[in-house]
C-alpha cells in the first residue's frame, strides 16, 4: 500500500480540516452497507455537513438488493445523499434502491474502479512478485468455503487433470500456527490470476480479475455476501451463465471449459468503461 498507492491515513474524521480538500468521493465496494460500515452516516459524508465542498459517490454499493437500513438511518442518510452533486453505484439494483428509498432518481450504474485499469497494469505488479505459486494450476479464491464449493472445485480439478492453488486469506483460527496464516502479498495474489489456467471463485473481485485477465472461470453463488453485485456485473458482460450453484454429477464440464467470447466481453467492458470515466469527468467539473 505504502509503495504502490501512498495513501494518507486518517484515523478519525475530525482529523480532516475545513479547506483541505475541494472534493470528497465516496466508494466503492460495500461502503453503503450498514453491517460493514461502523457509523453509516459518515459513509454519506456527514462529517462534511457544514463545509462548502463538492460531494460525489463513485460505484458505491449496498452489497445487496434488499435495504438493510433502520428507519432512523434511512432518514438521516437520505437527507445527506440529497446534498451530493453526483451519485453513481456499482449494481443495477442499487440504482433502484437510490430511487425508491433515497429520493435520488439520477443515480447511474458504473464499473467497479478496479475495472477502470487494464490487465496490463495489474500484470506489471504481478511480475514483481517473488513467488508465482499458481503457474499451470487452477486458482481457488473462495471466501466462504462449504462442502458444495469444495465439490465443485474437485470436479474442475478432475475435468482439467490439474491441481489447484488456494489464494484465499488463510484461516483466522488463532490455534493454527502463525506461519500457516500468512496473507499473500497483493503482488502474489495478482500473479495467481495472471498465471491461472482456470479460476473458481465466490468473490466479486475474483470475477473482476478473471474477466480482466481473460481467464475461464466459475462464479460460485454466495448469497451470504450478496449476489446482486456479481449478477449485475456478469449480466452486463454477457457472462451470467458462469454463475454456478451446484453441479450435476453427470456434468462433464464441456460447457464451462469451452472458450469465452472475449471480443464480445471486451466490447461491452469498453462501453461501460467509457460511460464510467465520463461520469467521473463530468462530476468533477
Amino acid at each position: 500500500m505504502e509503495k504502490d498507492i501512498s495513501p494518507r491515513v486518517v484515523k478519525k474524521y475530525t482529523d480532516l480540516q475545513i479547506g483541505e480538500y475541494d472534493v470528497f468521493v465516496v466508494g466503492s465496494d460495500q461502503v453503503w452497507r450498514p453491517r460493514y460500515f461502523g457509523d453509516i452516516e459518515d459513509a454519506f459524508l456527514k462529517f462534511t455537513s457544514k463545509w462548502n465542498v463538492r460531494r460525489l459517490a463513485y460505484a458505491a454499493s449496498f452489497g445487496t438488493d434488499v435495504l438493510e437500513y433502520s428507519y432512523e438511518q434511512l432518514d438521516v442518510c437520505s437527507r445527506l445523499l440529497k446534498r451530493f452533486d453526483a451519485v453513481s453505484v456499482r449494481e443495477n439494483s442499487a440504482v433502484d434502491l437510490c430511487d425508491d428509498w433515497f429520493d435520488r432518481a439520477d443515480a447511474v450504474h458504473v464499473l467497479d474502479p478496479v475495472m477502470l485499469l487494464t490487465a496490463e497494469h495489474y500484470a506489471r505488479l504481478a511480475e514483481l512478485s517473488s513467488e508465482r505459486p499458481c503457474k499451470g494450476k487452477i486458482l481457488s479464491y473462495v471466501l466462504d468455503q462449504d462442502n458444495s464449493k469444495k465439490y465443485i472445485l474437485e470436479r474442475v480439478e478432475g475435468w482439467l487433470a490439474k491441481e489447484s492453488h488456494n489464494a484465499d486469506v488463510p484461516d483466522r483460527d488463532r490455534n493454527i500456527p502463525l506461519e500457516k496464516r500468512i496473507v499473500p502479498s497483493i503482488r502474489q495474489w495478482l500473479s495467481c490470476f495472471a498465471d491461472a489456467e482456470f479460476v473458481v471463485t465466490d468473490s466479486f473481485h475474483g470475477c473482476v480479475l478473471s474477466v480482466l485477465f481473460h481467464k475461464p472461470f466459475i462464479a460460485l453463488a454466495n448469497p451470504g455476501r450478496g449476489m446482486s453485485r456479481i449478477l449485475s456485473l456478469l449480466e452486463c458482460l454477457g457472462l451470467d451463465d458462469r454463475i454456478v450453484q451446484g453441479l450435476d454429477p453427470d456434468d462433464d464440464g464441456e460447457y464451462y471449459l469451452s472458450g469465452i467470447d472475449w471480443d464480445d466481453v471486451d466490447a461491452r467492458l469498453s462501453e461501460m468503461k467509457g460511460k464510467s470515466i465520463e461520469f467521473l469527468r463530468n462530476a468533477l467539473k
